[in-house]
Formats: structure tokens, sequence, C-alpha cells
């Protein structure tokens, strides 16, 4: 849901880091908004990780999840940042209840599983 919100108002991207190359995970981007302004961010995508066959691959793939999904959860408050601190946001409250989700994540059960969503 967030996401969508965003596409909406994201006008084109650039990536800094690399430029007139596609974006890809790691990589320095900035987003020019709709009615004016841009975001610089740096690109969260998920990577393809095999399946493990051996304990120590097991453990290797769950501690990169971890390190993904809490990359993704800081991403994320940092791009609510805004949202959360503008009295007359739409739907304010939603925003400060999505980041409280985030920031209480890891020390649910779902971590690194299911990650919260907006709304």
């Amino acid at each position: 849901m967030c996401m969508e919100i965003f596409r909406k108002i994201i006008m084109a991207i650039r990536n800094i880091s690399r430029p007139g190359q596609e974006v890809q995970h790691g990589d320095y981007i900035e987003e020019d908004l709709v009615g004016g302004g841009t975001f610089s961010r740096y690109h969260w995508s998920p990577p393809e990780v095999p399946e493990p066959t051996s304990a120590e691959d097991i453990a290797e793939r769950d501690r990169q999840l971890i390190e993904d999904a809490r990359e993704w959860r800081d991403l994320e408050l940092v791009k609510t940042d805004n949202m959360a601190q503008i009295p007359d946001w739409p739907d304010r409250d939603k925003y400060i209840a999505y980041r409280t989700k985030l920031r209480d994540w890891p020390s649910t059960s779902d971590f690194p599983a299911t990650r919260p969503e907006l709304g």
C-alpha cells in the first residue's frame, strides 16, 4: 500500500550511483515528485537467495534475511518520517500506526517473514 502511494507521487527516478543504468539493490537514487521537489534514497530490493543445503548455509540465509528486513524497515521509516510529522498530512494516523508496527516488528514472532503494512 505504501509503495502504491509513492508510485502515484513519483514522476521520474534517476540512478545517481550508476547514471543511465537500471536501478538495482543498493543504488543511490533521486526521485522527482509530482508538484515539485525530489526525494533521494538508497534503493532496496530483496536479493535472490538460493535454497540452502547445509546448516551453515541455513544460518547464513537467516542472518541475511534479518539484515535485509531491518534495512527495508529502516527505509520505510525514513520514507514515512515527514508524513508522520506534518499534522495535516492525509491519513496521518495510519502512518503513525504503521511506523509503530515497523519499530515493533523485530521483536515479534512475524519477524522477518511478514512485513507490516500501511492501513
